[in-house]
């Protein structure tokens, strides 16, 4: 195995106060984010999380993945995001972080994928890295 690829795995709970934190922070306060009877009313079983906020925590993966190489580095950004299910309060997810690539200019392409307990992915996106 090259020192780039190695994957990563990591585990996180989404909670209520993370869901109100957010939309406080960022203004994506949509009812579904943080009523209930909304979310229950639009179809869904609870209250929903952000999507951003479900991408926005994959960089803890991409941290742990810098720490485990040993090199620093920025996100260069996302390509090929998908929000493949809703994700819902109270969620016990875990985070994949695996590296498929990486170019002449120390960029590393990685799939991310977050999945829930039962395995299903509920967000996939490739995450751009840039070594340095």
């Amino acid at each position: 195995m090259e020192f780039w690829n190695k994957r990563i795995k990591c585990s996180f709970k989404i909670t209520s106060e993370m869901i109100e934190e957010f939309a406080e922070l960022t203004g994506d306060d949509a009812p579904h984010h943080l009523y209930l009877e909304n979310a229950l009313a639009l179809g869904y079983e609870n209250i929903l999380t952000q999507g951003l906020l479900i991408m926005s925590l994959t960089g803890r993966a991409s941290s742990q993945y810098l720490e485990e190489i040993n090199r620093g580095g920025v996100t260069y950004g996302y390509d090929r995001i998908r929000f493949i299910k809703p994700v819902y309060a109270n969620s016990n997810l875990e985070i994949v972080y695996d590296p498929k690539s990486i170019n002449e200019k120390n960029i590393i392409v990685s799939e991310v994928l977050v999945l829930n307990d039962s395995g299903e992915i509920m967000f996939v996106a490739n995450h751009l890295l840039k070594l340095l």
